[in-house]
């Protein structure tokens, strides 16, 4: 049975959160003022423990384990991202999580981590206790950027990931390859050789979260990164990052009437949690409807992307990268 008195810290921080947010400072008071308690009673950390309900964006899902110890409330880190239907990479010393490719990725016994691209400090180490990683609720809710929340047993997770600010409803279909001058495509010459250098990998397996500059694997961003970084333009490692080129000098967002050889093109990865308007999948457009890019199940190959439902339902849109 879980520890009677850890419940009732519980169900106290959950008074607390129901009006609002978890805040750092509430947090911290009242898991303070439980841990003395406890300690009072002669308990030890972690031993401390109890089950409670994983609600994602309002969806009941499972019983996870949670720890206290040193004032904090600890969840395992792993299992959370797996509920949330994200692909997960783990090793000794990573934790990575993502659709097509990496969105979050922390260290093992450290507070460094990256969320969305972005180096980041957490408050509070990862943990690991019986070989599995656990992170704080405070922590959690920093690597993901959205509402973490722990009401009466009940722990609440409310993703906001990042929209991708791109149209969304443009059809490939309508995809045009005659030359237009509204906005100056990469040369024939750098063009091909991308596509050139993107059709010697065909056939690589798919890998989540392979290594950039590696190719004995790839996923859809490290595929994109190495090919083009072979040709001179560098790319940063996330289709999210590639896709957000558009807002500097190094890149536009390109109509799907203009598309050309060379353009990065974008989709949604449909999952349960994630949003239709999140970058989740990046690929390299040939001409004529295809693109070139990589997938768990057949790794690098090509396809008739404007003559897919699948593909044209969950096209986002397209940016031209300049040399």
């Amino acid at each position: 049975m879980p520890n009677k008195w850890l419940i009732i810290l519980l169900i106290m921080i959950g008074l607390c959160g129901c009006q609002q947010p978890f805040q750092n400072d509430n947090l911290q008071n009242f898991q303070s003022e439980g841990e003395a308690y406890l300690n009072q009673l002669g308990k030890k950390f972690p031993e401390d423990s109890a089950d409670v309900l994983l609600h994602i964006n309002g969806h009941p899902l499972d019983e996870v384990t949670v720890y206290l110890e040193k004032g904090q409330i600890y969840i395992p880190l792993t299992r959370i991202l797996e509920l949330m239907d994200f692909n997960i990479a783990e090793d000794d010393e990573h934790i990575r999580a993502g659709y097509t490719d990496i969105i979050y990725e922390v260290k093992k016994g450290s507070a460094e981590a990256i969320s969305e691209g972005e180096s980041i400090n957490l408050s509070h180490e990862v943990a690991t206790y019986d070989g599995q990683a656990y992170i704080t609720t405070v922590a959690l809710q920093e690597l993901l950027g959205s509402e973490v929340r722990l009401n009466d047993q009940v722990l609440m997770v409310n993703m906001e990931q990042k929209d991708a600010d791109l149209p969304k409803d443009e059809d490939l279909s309508e995809a045009d390859d005659e030359d237009q001058e509204e906005v100056p495509a990469l040369s024939s010459t750098k063009a091909d050789a991308i596509i050139r250098t993107a059709r010697r990998y065909i056939g690589t397996p798919y890998e989540f979260g392979a290594p950039s500059g590696s190719t004995r694997t790839f996923d859809c961003s490290s595929f994109t990164q190495y090919v083009f970084g072979v040709n001179g333009i560098s790319l940063p490692r996330t289709s999210r990052q590639q896709a957000a080129l558009r807002h500097t000098n190094r890149a536009r967002y390109i109509p799907v009437s203009q598309l050309r050889k060379g353009d990065l093109v974008f989709f949604y990865w449909p999952g349960r949690y994630s949003s239709n308007r999140i970058v989740g999948h990046v690929g390299i457009y040939m001409g004529n409807g295809r693109m070139i890019h990589t997938t768990p199940n057949r790794g690098v190959h090509i396809v008739n992307a404007a003559a897919s439902s699948y593909w044209r339902q969950t096209y986002l849109g397209a940016v031209r990268v300049s040399q």
